[in-house]
Formats: structure tokens, C-alpha cells, sequence
């Protein structure tokens, strides 16, 4: 919604700023310079673009608009992670078999319905817990591997941001070959129109160029960081997930474990260490938090 009123209002100031000094706003108002634009813009970016990395800047897209990630969708993320430590402890591998193989049916993860709708951070936890069940794993071998993974993950959603860098790097271009097409249309016009006429054609010609460098600068740009943005929170997602299962594997505690995974979020929806401690009060009946002061089983 942020994001909506923030270019609707660019388009407003900029109307408005324009039919403020005494201008006919309706001049602005060139479909077939837009279609031109817009157009060739979005084949050439079909072209540069691979598929699978148009659906997932799609799908990145339609997320960026909706609600942003908050402190509550972290707090779910550390309070799974600690349910499945925990679990493992008390159980051993097997008992935490059910909730990897159907995450949507397990006790833990239908605990948090969000973060199960985010398949991408949920298939990352699964899957390495998957790997305890299939054998003695070396830790630095997990975490030379979920680095690896995390890398990939950050050159994938890299490439959808680079894709829409590009098409606001291409706006104005296509918007000087819509200015110079109308300019080309003056100048065969000259002589067979009034000055008066001649004039609107040379406002109207340049409007290509305005057209271009706004929507480069006024809505490619802004989507592009709202994208980057929003895979920076998915990156940031698995980075937690990898210190706390990590720290769980170097054989430090569940509480402590999670506290290492609260350190590398992002300040702004970090919580602090007096939320973590309550959350792991409720999740473990009030004996969790007695492992804080421990830093070794």
C-alpha cells in the first residue's frame, strides 16, 4: 500500500507542479509515445530476461506489495526452530521425522501458519534437518554447504533485481526514440503547419523523453529496491536458520542457540534479548530460559 500511495503521489506532484505554471496538463498525455516506451521496454526486457527468473521477480513483486515482514514473523521463525531443537533433544532424530517429511501436518510448523505459507524458508529448514536424519554429518561440511546454497539463492534473486535495474537503465533510451520519432514528424511537417502548431508538435515530441527518464527514476527504480529489499529479508531468513542450527550442532543449547540466531537479524526487527527470553518461557513451560546463562551442554 506504501508503495501504491508513494507513485501515485509522484504523479500527482508532477501534474500538478506542471499545470501549476499555467500549462495544459492534458499535453502530457501521449499514448503512442507510452506505447512505444513501455512496449519496446518490456520486450526488451522479455528478451534479456530468462523465464524462470521473470516468474520469481513476478512472484518477488506481487509480495513487495503486500504487508512487509515484521518482528512477529521472525519471532515464529526462532520460536520453530527452537520447538524442533528441543523436540530432537527430547526425542532424538526420529521424532522429528513427521515434521520434516509434512511440515503442514506436524505439530510444529501448523503452529505458524505464515511461516509455513513461506515455502522457500520452510523447505531450508526441512531440508537440513532432513540430512541429521540420514547420517553423522560433519559440521563445517553443513555450513560450508548451507553457505553455498545461501550464495546461489543471493546470485538467483540477484538476477531478477538486475533484470528490473535494467529496464529502468532502458526507459529513457526508449523515450529518446519516441521524442525523436515525433521530432522527425515536425520537421516533414515544417511548412505545411503554422508556427503556432509547429510548437505543440515539439512539446509533444518531447514528451517521450519526460515519459522515459519518470518511469525509469519514478517506478522502475523504487520497484527494484522494493524487490531487493524484500529478497534481503528472505536471505536474511535462512542466515538465521543456518546460525541457530549451527550453534545447535556445536553443541550449544536450544536457548542459546536461538540467541545466536536473534544476533544476525536486522535491527529494526531484531527483538530484544526479553521478548526471545518470554517466547522461550511459553514454548517450554517456563524452563527454557534457564539454559541462557549456559553456553555448553
Amino acid at each position: 500500500m506504501k508503495a501504491i500511495i508513494g507513485m501515485v503521489l509522484i504523479l500527482v506532484l508532477i501534474v500538478y507542479g506542471y499545470a501549476h505554471g499555467g500549462a495544459d496538463p492534458w499535453v502530457l498525455w501521449q499514448p503512442h509515445e507510452l506505447l512505444v516506451i513501455m512496449g519496446c521496454g518490456m520486450c526488451a526486457f522479455v528478451v534479456a530476461t530468462g523465464v524462470p527468473t521473470m516468474k520469481l521477480l513476478g512472484k518477488t513483486l506481487g509480495a513487495s506489495f503486500g504487508k512487509p515482514v515484521k518482528k512477529s514473523d521472525y519471532l515464529d521463525l526462532i520460536s520453530a526452530m527452537y520447538e524442533l531443537l528441543i523436540k530432537m533433544k527430547k526425542e532424538g532424530i526420529k521424532g522429528i521425522e513427521a515434521e520434516i517429511e509434512d511440515p503442514a501436518n506436524g505439530k510444529v510448523f501448523s503452529k505458524y501458519p505464515k511461516l509455513l505459507k513461506d515455502k522457500t524458508t520452510t523447505t531450508f529448514i526441512v531440508d537440513y534437518f532432513r540430512m541429521l536424519t540420514v547420517g553423522k554429518l560433519d559440521s563445517h561440511e553443513l555450513e560450508h554447504l548451507m553457505d553455498t546454497e545461501i550464495k546461489t539463492n543471493t546470485k538467483e534473486n540477484n538476477q531478477s533485481v538486475f533484470a528490473l535495474q535494467r529496464l529502468g537503465d532502458g526507459l529513457p533510451a526508449f523515450g529518446i526514440v519516441a521524442a525523436v520519432m515525433g521530432v522527425v514528424q515536425v520537421m516533414s511537417s515544417v511548412g505545411q503547419v503554422s508556427n503556432a502548431e509547429l510548437g505543440l508538435m515539439i512539446g509533444k515530441a518531447l514528451v517521450g523523453t519526460f515519459v522515459g527518464i519518470l518511469l525509469a527514476y519514478g517506478f522502475a527504480s523504487p520497484l527494484g529496491s522494493m524487490v531487493e529489499a524484500r529478497f534481503a529479508d528472505v536471505i536474511k531468513k535462512q542466515e538465521c536458520v543456518k546460525t541457530i542450527f549451527l550453534a545447535s550442532l556445536h553443541g550449544y543449547s536450544a536457548m542459546v542457540a536461538v540467541e545466536f540466531g536473534r544476533k544476525v537479524l536486522f535491527n529494526a526487527v531484531r527483538p530484544n534479548f526479553e521478548e526471545l527470553e518470554q517466547l522461550m518461557k511459553d514454548n517450554s513451560g517456563g524452563g527454557g530460559a534457564n539454559n541462557v546463562v549456559a553456553m555448553k551442554k
